[in-house]
Parts: C-alpha cells; structure tokens; sequence
C-alpha cells in the first residue's frame, strides 16, 4: 500500500498500466506522455497523437485515483491533455477512530463513525437506502468498504455490488461467501426485480407488512439484500429507471439500495428518487450539496473524513472511521484482469458496430444535421439507452466527413 508522497515513478506506471487496460494507448512505439514533477503535483502530459483521448475520460480519472488510494486526480485539456496528480493522500481528521468490527451492535448495523455525541452505528433496516455523496477523496469509498465489511462481518445480509469501473473497487471481497460481484448491471436488476415481486407474494400470503414482520412469522426466510452502486453516474440511461423503481417501490421487500457518487449533479436522475438516508462528504458546491443532502453545507466541510448525514429529517455532523482495505487475492486480481479483457473486447466491438451504423446512414447525412434527425436517419429515438450511442455515431461522422470545396467551371 502507498503512503505518504507519491513518486513520479509510481503515478507514471500507474497511468500506463490504466491506459494499457483501457486500450486508450494507440501505438506502442514512441512516448506517450510525460511525467512532470511540481512543487505541489505531478503533471501527466500526454501527446495526443498516442493516445485515445475520448478514452482517458471520468472513469479513467476515477479509476485512477482509485489506485492513488484517493489521491486528487484533475484531468484539464485546454491546451492539450493533462492530468493534476497530488503527491499526498488526503489527510485523516484528527482523532479518527480505526472501524473495529468486533464492536458491531447487531449483524446489521453499518459503521457511520463519531459524532458529538459518541460512536454512531445506523441498523440497515431503519437506513432503508442510502445515498452517499463526495468529491474524489473525501472518504466516500471508505465509507461504502466499511458498510460492507460490517455486513459480510454480520453474515445476515446478501451483498451485490458493481463499482462501474470493472471490478477494481469491489473484486477483493469475492472470496466472501454473501458477497456478489456484479459485471452485468442490467441483468442483476432484472433478477432483484424478479427477487422483489416474489417476495412480495410471499408477504401478501403470510400477511406481513415488510420483511421483519414476515421473518417473524414463521414461513420462507428472506435474507436482507443491500445493493451497493459506485459510481451512480456511469449506471447506464437504460438501466436507471430500474434502480429507480427499487428505491421508490421496494423498500418493504428487503432490498436496499446504496448509491454512491463523486457527482451527485451528473447522477440527478438517481440522486432525486426518494433515498432514505442521505450522507455526503465535501462536495465542490452548494449546488452539489443541495442536491446530494437537500441542504447546503457539505461545501463547506474540511478535510477527508468529514461528513453530513441527513436521517429521519436530521443533519448529523460525522467523522468517519478510518477503513483498512483487504488485499485482494490472486483470484480477484485474474478476475480483475478478466473483466478488463472482455470490456475492451466489447468497446471494440461496439466501436466496429458504431461505425458499420455510421457507415449505413452517411450518404444521407451532412454536417450541421441535428442529434435527433440522425437518430431518425437510423430508425432510433434520441433518448434512453440510445442517446449515448446516436452521439458516438454523430461523432464519428463529424470526424470522418470530408466537405469539397467548389470549384469554379
């Protein structure tokens, strides 16, 4: 693990090693950027000409900082393509208690950290769902590990969790027997969703209200459910109304939803549905506050670690636990590797695909033509799953279209 500064070195075979993975790098002769030491930061300057910049895009900066351990990573492209890389990790209030899992109250209380007032555990059932909100190393990924540590700790709760970012985040719990590692978004809400309506035939036979009430009578035990998202922004257009019916329809059933986001703004869709329990780090403005809390102040708040919660109408005022990460095993790291594999089999494919659509339509398409009235040309509405698509499609025609000068008789 790294501590302390961060060498030139280091950040440079960790940005190779991303870029390798995401197939961002286009030639492998030649120096695809530099590493340029600073007082307060390291500069990656990247030759355009070597590089898939459309690919070293959010996720690869959320990636990054990732494998920084949360360093800052701030990616600017206004005279070219660069990324701001702080030496240090962010600094741990003082007085931050390490989590100590063997202090659990109950097998479902999850870790929130100390307030004014002592230690605060939130029992997931009363938490119900959950969003939690903060800038790039502020504590929000920690605080997620930590809830489902105590969980898989707790050994009641079924964990599924998709980090957006093809296992990185989560593949270290995979050796867990109630851990779920889920690669395929959409298929794991079609089968939570399956999940639900089941459970809530087997509520209405037995009578019961909510899952406790069901458990306490005596029939079919159902196992509590937490579905963890990091990071919300990257949930695909197609698959957020059905996490979205979750979290407003299906809170009695005993699923529960936690949403994560370093952008609660770009994730509004999902950031507004009806969560519970709303919690966020330091966020870059009120506006990003109110939409993450409801409230501004989390604009405000110093330091990584330091959070606001808003449960049962209340802000509390927090300073997380300190969460150790698990190594991950040789089996998560293969895993890992896997997972990197086939997604940058499926970005080539999709790009041949995008391109054989772009192909399809180009005799009937001029430059200056709308967004929309390109997804008429392809038989396609411009929204949903395939907003997304229509505009990689634009793009490719945009950059592939040559206009010919007239030329006098």
């Amino acid at each position: 693990m790294m501590t302390g500064l961060l060498s030139p070195e280091a950040a440079a075979g960790r940005v190779f090693d991303l870029l390798i993975e995401r197939g961002a790098a286009l030639r492998s002769g030649g120096t695809t950027f530099w590493a340029w030491p600073r007082q307060d930061r390291i500069v990656i300057v990247f030759d355009p000409a070597m590089i898939d910049l459309a690919r070293v895009d959010d996720k690869f900066v959320h990636a990054l900082s990732t494998r920084l351990m949360g360093r800052k990573v701030k990616r600017t492209n206004t005279r070219g393509l660069f990324l701001q890389i702080g030496y240090e990790l962010p600094s741990l209030p003082a007085g931050t208690m390490a989590l100590d899992l063997s202090k659990q109250p109950t097998p479902l209380s999850l870790p929130l950290g100390t307030t004014e007032r002592g230690t605060l555990w939130i029992p997931l059932t009363d938490m119900v769902s959950a969003l939690v909100a903060g800038a790039t190393g502020m504590g929000k990924s920690r605080l997620v590990h930590g809830w489902i540590q105590a969980l898989l700790t707790g050994g009641e709760t079924v964990v599924h969790a998709w980090d957006g970012k093809g296992g990185t985040e989560f593949a270290r719990y995979i050796a867990e027997p109630d851990f779920h590692l889920v690669t395929d978004l959409r298929a794991t809400m079609t089968e939570l969703l399956a999940e639900a309506k089941r459970r809530r035939q087997l509520m209405l036979r037995s009578g019961a209200t909510n899952l406790l009430e069901h458990n306490a009578g005596g029939g079919e035990y159902l196992r509590p459910i937490a579905f963890v998202i990091d990071e919300a922004r990257f949930v695909p257009a197609d698959v957020r109304p059905m996490v979205a019916e979750i979290v407003e329809k299906e809170r009695a059933s005993g699923i529960h939803p936690i949403l994560a986001t370093n952008n609660p703004v770009q994730a509004e869709l999902l950031v507004k549905t009806n969560l519970v329990t709303r919690i966020s780090f330091r966020v870059p403005s009120h506006g990003a506050s109110m939409m993450a809390l409801g409230m501004t102040g989390a604009e405000r708040l110093e330091g990584r670690g330091r959070g606001i919660m808003v449960w049962r109408g209340k802000p509390i005022e927090f300073t997380s636990y300190d969460v150790n990460l698990p190594r991950p095993s040789e089996e998560a790291i293969a895993l890992t590797v896997q997972l990197a594999e086939e997604r940058e089999n499926d970005t080539a494919e999709a790009a041949d695909e995008f391109t054989r659509l772009a192909e399809s339509i180009r005799d009937r398409w001029s430059p200056g033509m709308s967004r929309r009235r390109t997804a008429e040309l392809l038989g396609k509405p411009y929204g949903g799953s395939w907003k997304d698509k229509v505009d990689q499609i634009y793009a490719i025609l945009g950059a592939t279209t040559t206009t010919e000068p007239l030329v006098a008789a």
